[in-house]
């Protein structure tokens, strides 16, 4: 059974990753991590990820695939449900 948008919000929120640590990280420090250290770097601070996503996190990530792809469908985009690395650029950065 699907549940409410409100419900998957609600428990989005409860399930808070932990910080790795108390530093703050680049990119380059993450990228040298063993394989089996999952992290999810944001504003420096890496959070650490469990060893697999529970039901919730599934639920929500499908939904938005479903969403982008079909809001993307047709264009030049493509859309990656895979782990995958982004690294977006702060304004101060671009066309550097």
């Amino acid at each position: 059974m699907l549940r409410s948008p409100e419900t998957l919000q609600q428990e989005f929120w409860r399930m808070g990753l932990p910080l790795r640590d108390s530093r703050h990280h680049n990119y380059g420090e993450c990228s040298s991590w063993p394989d089996d250290t999952r992290c999810e770097l944001i504003d420096g601070r890496a959070y650490a990820m469990g060893s697999a996503p529970v039901q919730i996190h599934q639920e929500l990530v499908g939904g938005v695939f479903r969403q982008v792809a079909g809001a993307l469908e047709g264009g030049p985009c493509r859309v990656y449900i895979a782990p995958f690395d982004v690294r977006l650029p702060r304004a101060s950065h671009r066309g550097r």
